[in-house]
């Protein structure tokens, strides 16, 4: 819905006031990267100085190390490492039949101007098609590129991690997110020991979170019990 949004801004704009598109496409990417900011913060569901002003009882400074252990991930990273790929590739195409389309513009347009009467409205419905067609192009290129690669969401894999009495907490400056015990009641939190890892899976599009760690059991006992334990003290306090 946001791309169709936004096609439409900037197809009015080409035909209404061409002399601010650069400012249109400047917007853009300023939604585009506030869009991506806040769907990282939605991952975890909680303050991150909150979680830390709580008493460590985990912390793990080298997932990323102990990540180079789980062979599996080499094969998950060149399934994404396709899907980015086909992007490339989707972006190369698009731009030749962009700058293709464009050279019988002129054209294109005066005939939708002798029909609609009105050469702004032409120049929308031009632009507008123009990007409906692009979009479809490059739909369709990526559904080839992606051909069976697992296209679920590939999970945030944190370099360093801590774990209080009061939840998980990922320090960083743009990526930073935490998440308070007691989870959601959607939340799943999965052991993967020969791998490494604790996985907890938000239950919202398919969105996890994948702690890497050196003694993954130690870390799954931990988060269950005190998730648990947080949990049990929160319906006491609502029912007194």
């Amino acid at each position: 819905m946001l791309g169709q949004i936004l096609m439409i801004i900037f197809a009015a704009v080409l035909a209404f006031a061409p002399s601010l598109y650069i400012l249109a496409f400047i917007g853009y990417f300023v939604v585009l990267a506030s869009m991506m900011f806040i769907m990282q913060r939605r991952i975890g569901k909680g303050s991150v100085n909150k979680v830390l002003s709580g008493r460590i009882l985990l912390k793990e400074e080298k997932a990323m190390d102990i990540a180079l252990r789980d062979e599996e991930l080499n094969q998950e990273l060149a399934g994404q490492a396709k899907v980015f790929a086909s992007s490339i590739a989707s972006l190369f195409i698009v731009l030749g039949l962009f700058s293709f389309a464009t050279m019988f513009k002129p054209q294109i347009v005066e005939y939708l101007h002798s029909s609609l009467g009105n050469v702004h409205v032409a120049q929308f419905v031009y632009w507008l098609s123009l990007y409906e067609l692009l979009f479809i192009f490059s739909r369709i290129i990526s559904r080839i590129f992606t051909r069976g690669v697992d296209m679920h969401q590939f999970p945030v894999m944190p370099p360093r991690y801590v774990v209080t009495d009061r939840g998980i907490a990922a320090p960083g400056v743009l990526s930073g997110f935490a998440i308070e015990f007691p989870f959601p009641e959607e939340y799943e939190v999965v052991l993967h020991e020969k791998r490494w890892f604790v996985e907890i899976r938000t239950g919202e599009k398919g969105r996890k979170i994948r702690l890497y760690t050196k003694n993954p059991r130690r870390l799954y006992e931990l988060i269950t019990k005190l998730n648990e334990k947080m949990r049990k003290s929160t319906q006491t306090t609502k029912k007194t």
